[in-house]
Parts: structure tokens; C-alpha cells; sequence
């Protein structure tokens, strides 16, 4: 198959394309007013506007000079930042032209940014000299988007680049990925109580700081004219969406969803935007709330919400269902995500700031990314086996481990939590000591390989568990025998899939501490 070279894409950050796709929705149609947005060219916006052609985001009428989002343009700009991240990478992955990229890439192991124009030259119809230029722009892409990645350490004079495998959780088996209810029977109703609250009485509750955002809702944020609707909608009587939400010991909401829906009360009635793209009440479009008639604002703030308030008493897996079931980002949250969203408090809180911690940081690199949680998800799995004995604690389910310990942080006091940081800086600091940068990875003939997670559990846990003394003066046989440690068979197979079985996280822990300490 061979492509022409109009189906290569020239504009070459990623992340001003996703700004085009907005700017679009914000009713910026042509290549000046795409431009002026984004802060580029008229020449610049029209790159990034065929780019979001390409990539089925959006269509132009040639002769009116205007673009407008396709469905799937819409549904990508209605996400968070992150999940926006995420949906352009799967985007990319089905992209026809992409998909032989990935798949030259796939192919090898570690391929260079010249063998990668080379092949591109042969599937591509157009001169040299052009197929080159958007060839550069191929690999950023596929860069920024995480479907591939660079490694500059290696024995080879060139950088190599290398398909992003879908083990994408750094450790993290297939089978850890999928949650399994069957398991769990309902025998009588869900605890769900239905809550009528008026939009003021929501205005007040939010103002005594009692509606709790988690984290992975923080970014959604809809544009001036949907929230627009919103408001019209709410005048009108028109029925609304129920909002989700667990009650915490305080009576506080914590929303699992209708994030949008509250916002765009909150801040209308702080007056942050101006009502425009009404269709019905277009007399008020311009008018911020303290514009309004006053038997408008009346008529808002009298406007009763449903909510539907989730129980504590619900089981866990329960609960991620829900979550699944009606979160309406489009984008399945992960595990740590909901984590992040049922036990807030101490625990969410020492999570981020661990995983955002320099000495985390260093150890780690680049080799666990932020996105979705996944350090933190990490520094969760970490805490897990050094707070609980990995052996008699641990009966075979992951969730219901790491769900367990978040508990038993939130419960701690703040001596415990400073002893917990101090242990996981300690940690962390003999980690980059002993092994640096090639920490907790199984390297391959030509790299030092990728970050596993479970490899960074048993390597943390060990330090934790042995006394400065013992560390300080067993350092040359512990980095010699760590040598050893991921070159055994047995324990590469227990940090490489089904990692979560009783079988395999005692073997890899049995290994650790016999081979690190021989």
C-alpha cells in the first residue's frame, strides 16, 4: 500500500493539533482566526487544520474557509487533558498509514530515526526531500502520542526507537488489568439513597467546602456554550442527568459524575462566564448571572437536582462497576483512578506527593508516567508489601491488597504517615545509590530495558526492610548479586505476567531476599 503525500501529516506537535480540535469548538473556523488562537501563522493553522482532517477530527468547506468537527472531533475535545492524551494515541494506532509505522517499528528490535525515513520513503509517493521533512514529523508524533520510545542508552552510536508494548503499565499483567465481579453476588439491594437538593442548597454546600472533586475529574471542563445550555436548560425545567456521588463521614459529596454540571452552576453564579449560544432564551445570551433578571436567577437557584449518593457499605468491586458504568468522560478509568476517587483523604494525598517527590523522581526517570495515576499506582504497590507481609497478608487479589492499605493510611496518625515518608525517601535514595539509572528494569542485549513495577516492589521492599548498617556494608555484593537476581528464571517469570498470584509475588520476594542477601 502506498500513500500519498497529502496523507502525511506537517504539523509537527501533537499537542497543537488537539489545540486546533479546540479552538474549532470554540467557533474559531478559519485558518487566521485557528491560527490566532493557537498563536501561529494563517499558514501554521492551516497545517494543523489538514492534520485534524487527516486524523478524522474535523471537516472543511474549501470554499467557505470553515471547519467543523467530526463526531469523533467532539467526543476528543469533550475529554480531560489527559484522556484527551490518551484517545489521540488510539486514534493514531488505527490510522491506517500510522499502523504500518508502528508495525515496521514493532518488527524490531530498536529501529533508527534513518531506517524509519527509509521505510516511510516506500510507502509514501512525494520528493525526497518533502517525504524527509514529514518524516520528522511522524516520529514526533508517534513520540508524544507514547506509542513509541527512545533509548539513548544503548551500544549503539545512534538512538534506537521501539514500539511501546501494550504491557503499557509497566509491570502489570493482562490479567491484573480486567476487574471480575461475576465473583460477587447481590443478594439484596444496593445501598443508593435518592438525595433532591435545590441548585442553592448545592451553591452553599460547595461554598462550605463540602463537594470534593478527585483528582481524575479535576480537568473536565466544558466550554462556554455548553455550560450556556446548561443554564438554559435549567430555566426551561428541561429534565437533566441524575449526579452521582459517594457521602463521606462528614456528609461531604464526593462526585463520581456530573463534575461539568456542578461547575457550570458554580461558576454562573460567580459570574466566570457569559451566557452565549442560547437557542431558546437568546435575549440573555451576554449576560453574566448578575445581569439576569432577578426571577431568572430565582428560578435557577429553585430548580431541584437529583442525586444519587453511593453508601460506604457498598462492596469494592461493586463500586468500580458504578464508577465504569456511569462515568460519561467516554474513557474507562483505571483502577487508580477510582481509588483515587472512593478513599480520599491521607492516602490520596501521600500518594501524590511521593510519587511527585524528587528522590522518586530520580530513580525512577521517565520510566513511569504520571498519566492515569500510574506512579502513583506504583508507590501504592510499594507501600502495600513494606506496611503488610507479603506472605501471610497477601490472599491473591491486588485491588483488595492495595484498596486495603490506602484504608490503613487514612486511618494512620501523622506520626505514622511522616515515619511512612521518611521510609519511602530512604528508600528511594539507596535505590539511585545502588543502582541508578538502571534500576528496576530487565535490560535487553542492546538497552537497559524498561521500568517493572514488580521488580520495583521486591527491590523496595528489600531496602526497606534491612538497616542502614547492613545496606552501607553490603553494597558491592548487593548490586553484584542483583546482577544475578534478573538473570534467574524464575523471577523474571514472576515479574512478567500474572503478577498478582499468590505464587508468583512470593517467589519474586523469596528471590529478592535470598539472592540480594547470598
Amino acid at each position: 500500500m502506498r500513500f500519498p503525500i497529502q496523507q502525511v501529516p506537517q504539523a509537527n506537535d501533537l499537542a497543537n493539533v488537539i489545540l486546533t480540535i479546540e479552538a474549532i469548538s470554540n467557533g474559531y473556523e478559519s485558518d487566521i482566526q485557528i491560527g490566532d488562537y493557537v498563536g501561529f501563522s494563517d499558514r501554521q493553522g492551516r497545517y494543523y487544520r489538514l492534520a485534524g482532517e487527516l486524523l478524522g477530527l474535523l471537516i472543511t468547506e474549501k470554499k467557505k474557509n470553515k471547519s467543523i468537527l467530526t463526531p469523533l472531533g467532539i467526543e476528543l475535545i469533550e475529554l480531560d487533558k489527559e484522556h484527551r492524551k490518551i484517545k489521540i494515541k488510539t486514534i493514531i494506532e488505527q490510522n491506517p498509514f500510522f499502523t504500518l509505522i508502528l508495525e515496521f517499528i514493532k518488527s524490531k528490535t530498536g529501529t533508527s530515526r534513518v531506517s524509519i525515513v527509509n521505510y516511510i520513503k516506500t510507502i509514501v509517493d512525494g520528493s525526497e526531500s518533502t517525504i524527509v521533512r514529514r518524516a520528522s514529523t511522524v516520529v514526533n508524533w508517534l513520540l508524544s502520542a507514547e506509542l513509541i520510545y527512545i533509548d539513548d542508552d544503548n551500544e549503539e552510536e545512534e538512538n534506537l526507537f521501539y514500539y511501546n508494548e501494550v504491557v503499557d503499565e509497566e509491570g502489570i499483567s493482562e490479567d491484573e488489568k480486567e476487574l471480575n465481579y461475576s465473583s460477587y453476588i447481590i443478594e439484596e439491594e444496593l445501598d443508593i439513597k435518592e438525595i433532591h437538593i435545590q441548585v442553592i442548597a448545592l451553591l452553599r454546600k460547595n461554598a462550605q467546602n463540602k463537594i470534593i472533586i478527585p483528582a481524575f475529574q479535576r480537568n473536565k471542563v466544558w466550554t462556554k456554550q455548553q455550560m450556556s445550555k446548561f443554564i438554559e436548560s435549567l430555566v426551561l425545567n428541561i429534565p437533566i442527568p441524575p449526579i452521582y456521588v459517594t457521602q463521606d463521614q462528614n456528609g461531604s459529596f464526593i462526585v463520581i459524575d456530573g463534575l461539568q454540571r456542578i461547575s457550570a452552576i458554580v461558576d454562573f453564579f460567580q459570574n466566570r462566564y457569559t451566557l452565549v449560544g442560547m437557542s431558546v432564551l437568546k435575549e440573555y445570551n451576554g449576560f453574566s448571572c448578575e445581569q439576569l433578571p432577578s426571577h431568572i436567577t430565582t428560578r435557577i437557584e429553585d430548580r431541584a437536582l437529583l442525586l444519587y449518593a453511593l453508601k460506604s457499605t457498598i462492596p469494592l468491586p461493586i463500586i468500580y462497576d458504578i464508577f465504569h458504568r456511569i462515568n460519561s468522560n467516554g474513557t474507562q478509568l483505571t483502577r487508580q483512578e477510582v481509588r483515587n476517587g472512593i478513599y480520599l483523604g491521607k492516602s490520596t494525598d501521600l500518594l501524590k506527593e511521593l510519587a511527585e517527590s524528587k528522590e522518586f523522581k530520580t530513580v525512577i526517570g521517565d520510566g513511569i508516567s504520571s498519566l492515569r495515576m500510574k506512579d502513583r499506582e506504583a508507590v501504592l504497590r510499594y507501600l502495600a508489601f513494606a506496611l503488610f507481609d507479603y506472605n501471610s497478608d497477601y490472599q491473591g487479589n491486588l485491588d483488595e491488597f492495595l484498596g486495603k492499605t490506602m484504608r490503613y493510611i487514612n486511618r494512620a496518625s501523622d506520626q505514622e504517615i511522616i515515619k511512612i515518608k521518611n521510609d519511602f525517601i530512604r528508600t528511594m535514595k539507596y535505590a539511585n545509590d545502588f543502582f541508578g539509572k538502571n534500576a528496576f528494569r530487565l535490560p535487553t542485549h542492546i538497552s537497559r530495558g524498561r521500568v517493572n513495577i514488580a521488580i520495583f516492589e521486591t527491590i523496595c521492599v528489600f531496602f526497606n526492610k534491612n538497616n542502614d548498617n547492613f545496606l552501607v556494608n553490603s553494597k558491592k555484593n548487593i548490586m553484584r548479586n542483583y546482577m544475578y537476581l534478573i538473570k534467574d528464571k524464575e523471577y523474571v517469570s514472576s515479574v512478567s505476567s500474572s503478577t498478582g498470584s499468590i505464587k508468583n509475588v512470593k517467589t519474586r520476594f523469596e528471590k529478592t531476599f535470598k539472592i540480594l542477601k547470598s
